[in-house]
This record gives C-alpha cells, sequence and structure tokens, in this order.
C-alpha cells in the first residue's frame, strides 16, 4: 500500500497489469514476433506469490521483482543490530562505571584505614 491516494486508487491494480502483458505476449507469439522475456513487478510479497507470478506468466515471463517487502526486512534487521549495539554499548558503560566505583572506594576505604 502506498502513502498516496494516488498510487492506491487510480490505475490498474498489479494482477490485472500481469493478465493484460501476458495477452499481449500472447499475441506477439502468435503471430510469429519476437517475445522477449519479460519481467514483472508490482503487489509480490512473499516468496510463494513469486511462483504464482511466474506461473501466471509462464512461458515469457522469466524474472519477478520484489522491493519493498525484502527492503522493509533488511532495515528491520539494520535496526535491530544498531540497537543491540547501543544497548551492548550502553552496558559496557554501566560495567566501566560499577568498576571505576568500586575502584574509588577501595581507595577510599585504604585512605581512611591509614
Amino acid at each position: 500500500m502506498s502513502p498516496w491516494r494516488m498510487m492506491n486508487e487510480w490505475g490498474v491494480p498489479p494482477v490485472e497489469l500481469h493478465s493484460m502483458l501476458y495477452q499481449y505476449t500472447k499475441q506477439l507469439h502468435d503471430k510469429g514476433e519476437y517475445v522477449p522475456a519479460l519481467a514483472v513487478a508490482g503487489g509480490f510479497t512473499f516468496e510463494d506469490q513469486i511462483f504464482k507470478g511466474l506461473a501466471l506468466g509462464a512461458p515469457f515471463v522469466k524474472l519477478v521483482g520484489m522491493a519493498r517487502s525484502p527492503i522493509a526486512a533488511a532495515m528491520v534487521e539494520r535496526l535491530s543490530v544498531v540497537q543491540f549495539r547501543k544497548d551492548s554499548f550502553l552496558f559496557m558503560l554501566k560495567d566501566l562505571e560499577i568498576v571505576s566505583m568500586r575502584y574509588l572506594l577501595r581507595k577510599r576505604v585504604k585512605k581512611r584505614a591509614r
């Protein structure tokens, strides 16, 4: 789903576009014209839909493109790693503070003992 109303409500849905592409390509093929390998994209979210797209466009469609879902997954992973590193760094700082506080307390205790 697009954040812009135009992209959601105007135009032709991806399944219709893919169907029209197949029909036009079939007409060219039946006339004996050259048909290049085709790639389709848009509306594919999950892995199983790639196979559906290839099956619906067979034998002309050779590639199904996906962008939003793999990019979203990669961005979530990236943010998770960044947050993990940030948390790890904060834990390291806390550990460092605890160690330094213990060191300072020991110094004070030794000074008072003298």
